[in-house]
């Protein structure tokens, strides 16, 4: 086996210049799958990790409550049974924050704006404040001020408001009765595209006073777990513990899974509090999809760009049996086997393979150094793509050995036809050849 990888080697060095482009072209589909698996897996996981520290949270537990008329409150007023069953359930969770919100129109010097506010523990919100890079305004003047609110800037362009300005605030308590307040616009936080606008934040405090609930009450509660991997497990686990002792609504996924539950809630009869537990899942089903698209469009490119190669392979290796025709019926002579004859091509075409594969393994390597290592900030426009302003290249081990497995498969294909010609020929007819 030694010689026949050295007299492999050997033949490869001999035609450099067909060895070089055979070997760049898999090198290049190499390159090419490998940061498109990777792109698509950061895509992801940078999405999931900036929504869920915007949401504050992996998994989620809404309250809903019915009054006599009819109408369907969101709303958590005592949650010492949820504390107890999840102190008991243990999860492995980072952070827990309790959250409410509000429908707001928001005026000022006669321009009106529809604004979700969302109401935060500013103190122990240290998640969400790492990420909202400030336009004016700071951290410190919000904590100072108990009406204060933090404003995308081009909400606050669209009001013509400046931090320091009071702005006028319209909303319906949680049961429904007109209500209105006041904000003072404490900070403005810098549009970074997608996400970045479509929640205000404001203290909990005083949006449950205009929700006119209690102070300690609130709509949402928001688990960050340490591992997002784990989501789906632990949401299951979770499921499990609180259909155990509180009425819960069954378990949905996507925006009309969400419409259903709310029409099922509206069109049944109970009494107390439902619970629903939902997690971020559930809600970006939609971006899992666009990932899995992003992946198979690198994979239909690189099979077509191997199909191409694998011609090519063919080709240059019949053209190779043909040159070392004489050569083949000499070493035949000399005693070499039929199946000798035909491991020797196609350990070349392994060594081809796999030497191509490392070079493009290398300069993938190579490429997601260089695209990691540029910052484009925290005020991007693609800023919720991005991991604390870098791009991230995670690649999934086992789907890169499967492919690069596959190249390998699809090199011995190629060249099995030649190799199996070269095994066949006639020693004698193959000497007297030319």
């Amino acid at each position: 086996m030694g010689t026949i990888l050295r007299l492999a080697a050997r033949n490869l060095n001999r035609q450099k210049k067909r060895s070089i482009l055979l070997g760049g072209a898999i090198a290049f589909g190499v390159l090419v799958i490998t940061l498109v698996n990777g792109f698509a897996g950061g895509f992801v996981v940078n999405i999931r990790s900036n929504v869920s520290h915007f949401f504050a949270g992996h998994l989620f537990i809404l309250g809903y409550e019915k009054t006599a008329s009819g109408r369907l409150v969101q709303l958590v007023r005592d949650d010492a049974a949820l504390q107890r069953i999840l102190a008991a359930a243990e999860l492995p969770a980072a952070s827990i924050a309790r959250r409410s919100e509000l429908d707001a129109a928001l005026i000022f010097a006669g321009e009106s704006v529809r604004q979700r506010v969302v109401g935060v523990d500013w103190e122990t919100a240290e998640a969400l404040r790492e990420r909202l890079v400030l336009r004016a305004g700071s951290i410190e003047q919000v904590l100072a001020q108990r009406t204060a609110v933090v404003l995308n800037e081009n909400i606050a362009a669209q009001l013509d408001a400046a931090v320091g300005d009071t702005i006028l605030v319209q909303s319906q308590t949680a049961t429904g009765q007109q209500n209105v307040g006041e904000f003072l616009l404490a900070a403005t936080t810098v549009d970074a595209g997608a996400f970045s606008g479509i929640s205000a934040y404001a203290h909990r405090s005083y949006v449950n006073e205009l929700l006119d609930i209690a102070p300690d009450a609130y709509l949402t509660l928001g688990i960050m777990l340490q591992d997002m991997g784990a989501i789906n497990a632990e949401a299951e686990r979770l499921y499990a513990a609180l259909a155990a002792e509180l009425n819960l609504v069954p378990r949905f996924s996507g925006e009309e899974g969400f419409r259903e539950v709310r029409r099922d809630l509206l069109q049944t009869e109970w009494e107390g509090t439902r619970y629903q537990l939902s997690t971020m899942n559930d809600f970006l089903a939609g971006i899992n999809n666009v990932a899995r698209a992003v992946v198979i469009i690198g994979v239909v490119v690189a099979f077509i760009l191997f199909l191409i190669v694998a011609v090519g392979i063919t080709n240059t290796f019949r053209m190779v049996v043909y040159e070392r025709t004489r050569e083949i019926g000499t070493m035949r002579a000399l005693g070499v086997q039929r199946r000798q004859a035909r491991a020797l091509f196609l350990t070349e075409a392994v060594l081809l393979a796999a030497g191509a594969a490392v070079a493009g393994l290398l300069l993938a390597g190579a490429g997601r150094f260089l695209l990691q290592s540029i910052d484009w900030g925290m005020d991007t426009p693609f800023f919720i793509f991005l991991d604390n302003g870098r791009l991230s290249f995670p690649v999934d081990p086992w789907f890169l050995a499967g492919y690069l497995a596959s190249v390998v498969a699809v090199t011995l294909l190629a060249a099995l036809f030649p190799a199996n010609r070269a095994a066949r020929q006639d020693p004698a007819a193959a000497l007297r050849s030319t």
